[in-house]
């Protein structure tokens, strides 16, 4: 009876954990159940399996978990966002990008770009570091609202930021990345003093193709020349690091 409370995503979890239990004597599993309000709980099961005459049984515990579990879920959602953005965090971005050079193959496409905001510095001199903030922070949900399911959008720093793009070759990455470009310098921020005029900002972008042969470190090295190409050409621009002659300046 209990297996029907067993949330449907994890019952082939449980089911496993008690063959196992068959062969080594102990049934020990975390997982949801649904009750019959439709609430989902975590419990963690642990039992000793049992052979009796006519039928096998687990004798054991049933443990409501759900609090620490909430606990655990916050505490990796928080040491994997930007604090203040609330998009992923550079510590996140290195692990993704890590996966992605580790399980690369010839017939995967993937996009690697380093999105950075021009003149930052400039805002927070003119209207002061809480500006700043909320200018990225409002480019962080911007740049959420543009990204494909599965993409991933981290602040790396300062006003930089990273983006993982699966599926996708670097022409289409850059056709895409530049009419996001566009759609940046189309945006008015209206300072929080409500003296000044409103401004606009502009953002450059490099990116690269991922290698079969790349580490995380020959990816970011591309894609940062290619953003530093970028700025030197005159900002405002997506920069591919195979093609940095192409500079597509708005």
């Amino acid at each position: 009876m209990f297996q029907q409370a067993v949330h449907p995503d994890d019952l082939a979890l449980v089911l496993a954990s008690e063959q196992q239990a068959k062969k080594f004597g102990t049934h020990d599993v975390v997982h949801r159940i649904v009750r019959t309000d439709g609430s989902v709980r975590w419990v963690h099961e642990l039992a000793d399996y049992n052979q009796y005459i006519h039928e096998d049984i687990l004798i054991g515990t049933v443990r409501d978990i759900t609090e620490q579990k909430i606990y655990e879920q916050e505490l990796e959602r928080l040491s994997i966002t930007d604090e203040l953005t609330g998009v992923y965090n550079r510590r996140y971005f290195m692990q993704q990008l890590e996966q992605l050079v580790v399980r690369f193959t010839p017939s995967t496409q993937a996009v690697v770009a380093i999105f950075d905001i021009d003149y930052f510095k400039q805002i927070n001199d003119n209207y002061g570091h809480a500006e700043g903030d909320a200018v990225l922070c409002r480019l962080a949900q911007f740049m959420q609202q543009q990204l494909r399911p599965g993409d991933i959008f981290a602040r790396t720093g300062g006003e930089e930021f990273g983006l993982l793009l699966h599926r996708t070759n670097a022409a289409d990455a850059k056709r895409r990345l530049n009419a996001i470009r566009i759609l940046v310098n189309e945006l008015e921020f209206v300072p929080s003093t409500g003296i000044e005029q409103p401004y606009r900002v502009s953002a450059t972008i490099g990116l690269t193709n991922v290698h079969v042969d790349d580490d995380k470190d020959s990816v970011l090295y591309r894609a940062d020349h290619a953003l530093y190409f970028g700025k030197n050409k005159g900002r405002n621009c997506v920069i591919w690091a195979d093609d940095e002659a192409d500079a597509d300046v708005g």
